[in-house]
């Protein structure tokens, strides 16, 4: 059976949860309170100082203007000793004209809930469509117990004495007549003088407009110039303006612009290659084979061709050139046209047809300077016909391909074996001619020479045969020397050498110690000192690894001119 509850308890209840409530709320109201009052008191002591920047009025390259700082102290206390600096972006500087990029003032206080205004005076040398300036306040903090560092930053506008602008073609072919031109406004309300400066390339055929120009304030020019350039399909060229003038006392950039043009697929394809893999150094005394390939992509036939190849560098041996075509090994050239290659007569659209030549390598660098490395050689091939398509403004319908290559470097190391080696101050002991079973000392020389490029990570190493042991470092000019008693190594490294090192001056040289004791077998035999010497080195011209060996070296001592033939061979005891 259920119950229910009396009136008068239900009353009581109720009471109890009203009450409950009504304080629940004071607290949560006077905890909110509380939290506004001490945000409010901390912020407004807190906040310090609040940095702006300002500039008024349009701002042009070289014309002086003001920058200004604004310093607001929202605190409720003085703020003294505050250093207030402006940071300059590149291309502005100070009109005191001091080369450096920041600035900076003392000010001695600012009053609570007041502002400073400080100005510094500054001119633009170089052009951007924005420049942004900042500007940064140090001082102490009360609130903190510290110096605390505010900052601001503003981006400016600058305004163009000059609008400069160039319309050219996205492409051209090789060899085509094109039209481009130079559009100038001047967008001051005076008269402008200027020099303008025109850059293109050598191989662009092209009357260039007059240095010096005047223009009246707000005044439009356009020229117009036609040209044409013989370069190398996919490849691209750039026509840059420069117009420099006078403000004030100084001359500025007032405008710059450029276009850059493809040179797109000719009707007369030409493509150069040679026998060596792409990308790989070319060696000393090396054979090169040079295809030259053409095609003739039009839907007419190419009339009277003629084919040129030009060989650039001094390491190709002119004299060694063969080729069906007529050779001019004075200037290091090769032509073919319809006599020596009667298909040239009439190239047929879509046919394709090649020649080709021979040259070697010189044996030696020939140098004679210090600057005389990194050699490379460069054969630029050209070939032109008299026949023009229709609709295309040519003299010719020509195009030109180009092969560049490296000559990788070389490093030169000897080894010697010496017993008497006083110049040295070496004092080897032991006896010689050597004795079966009677330890003897030698001094082991290494030379590294370096020839046409700067080599790195350079190792030079040999293994002592058994009987032999390491005893001393002698000497060492570079890198370090180092002795493996495991592998039974020695090894010299070097970190780097630099081209010409021992050709045009002395080697450098390491030289160590060795004690070596014949055994019976060696007896009536020269005995060996030292296994063949190598050495590994990256090229740092052509990126790739060198690496050479040198002959082992034994009791024979070729190269101690004290020692006497076959005084070297082991005797019995």
């Amino acid at each position: 059976m259920r119950i229910m509850p009396s009136k008068k308890k239900l009353a009581i209840n109720n009471l109890k949860e009203s009450y409950k409530g009504t304080v629940l709320a004071v607290i949560g109201v006077s905890f909110i309170a509380i939290a506004i009052t001490a945000f409010i008191f901390f912020t407004r002591d807190s906040r310090g100082i609040y940095l702006t920047l300002e500039v008024e009025g349009p701002v042009k390259i070289g014309e002086p203007f003001d920058i200004a700082v604004i310093l607001n102290n929202q605190s409720s206390e003085e703020i003294s000793n505050i250093n207030a600096s402006m940071i300059l972006p590149a291309g502005v500087i100070f009109t005191d004209r001091h080369k450096a990029l920041r600035q900076t003032v003392e000010i001695q206080n600012i009053p609570a809930e007041t502002f400073k205004r400080q100005v510094f005076a500054v001119v633009i040398t170089e052009f951007a469509e924005n420049k942004i300036f900042q500007a940064e306040a140090e001082y102490f903090s009360a609130l903190l117990g510290r110096r605390v560092k505010d900052s601001a930053e503003l981006s400016v506008s600058v305004g163009k004495w000059l609008d400069l602008s160039i319309k050219a073609p996205d492409e051209v072919t090789s060899g085509e007549e094109f039209e481009w031109n130079i559009t100038y406004i001047n967008n001051a309300d005076t008269s402008l003088d200027m020099n303008l400066e025109i850059q293109i390339p050598q191989e662009l055929k092209n009357d260039l407009p007059q240095a010096r120009i005047r223009m009246a304030g707000k005044e439009s020019q356009t020229e117009t110039f036609t040209g044409s350039v013989v370069m190398e399909e996919g490849k691209r060229f750039t026509i840059k303006a420069i117009a420099r003038g006078m403000i004030g006392e100084q001359e500025y950039i007032l405008g710059e612009t450029s276009a850059e043009i493809l040179i797109a697929s000719s009707p007369l394809s030409l493509v150069i290659s040679s026998n060596k893999e792409s990308g790989a150094p070319l060696s000393l005394n090396e054979e090169l084979t040079y295809n030259l390939s053409f095609s003739n992509n039009s839907n007419i036939a190419m009339q009277n061709i003629l084919v040129t190849a030009d060989l650039q560098g001094i390491m190709f041996d002119m004299a060694t050139i063969d080729s069906q075509g007529e050779v001019d090994s004075l200037k290091g050239e090769v032509l073919w046209n319809q006599s020596n290659t009667p298909a040239l007569g009439s190239l047929a659209p879509g046919a394709t047809y090649n020649v080709n030549f021979s040259v070697k390598i010189k044996e030696s660098y020939p140098i004679r300077r210090l600057n005389d490395k990194n050699f490379t050689v460069n054969v630029n091939a050209n070939i032109s016909s008299p026949t023009i398509l229709p609709g295309v403004k040519a003299d010719r319908t020509a195009n030109v391909a180009s092969i560049t290559q490296n000559i990788e470097g070389k490093l030169r190391v000897s080894a010697r074996a010496f017993y008497r080696d006083a110049v040295n101050r070496v004092l080897n002991e032991g006896v010689f001619p050597p004795i079966a079973d009677e330890p003897t000392e030698y001094s082991i020389h290494w030379e590294v020479a370096n020839y046409s490029t700067d080599m790195s990570d350079i190792q030079v190493y040999a293994d002592l045969p058994f009987g032999v042991e390491f005893v001393e470092q002698v000497r060492v000019d570079v890198g370090e020397l180092l002795f493996d008693s495991t592998r039974r190594r020695v090894s010299w490294q070097i970190p780097k050498i630099l081209a010409t090192t021992g050709v045009l001056n002395r080697p450098i040289i390491a030289i160590f110690q060795i004690r070596a004791t014949p055994s019976l077998e060696h007896i009536e035999y020269y005995m060996p000192l030292l296994e063949p010497t190598h050495i590994r080195a990256v090229d740092d011209f052509t990126k790739t690894n060198f690496s050479a060996v040198h002959r082992y070296l034994t009791t024979e001592l070729q190269d101690d001119k004290t020692v006497k033939p076959q005084e070297g061979i082991v005797r019995s005891p």
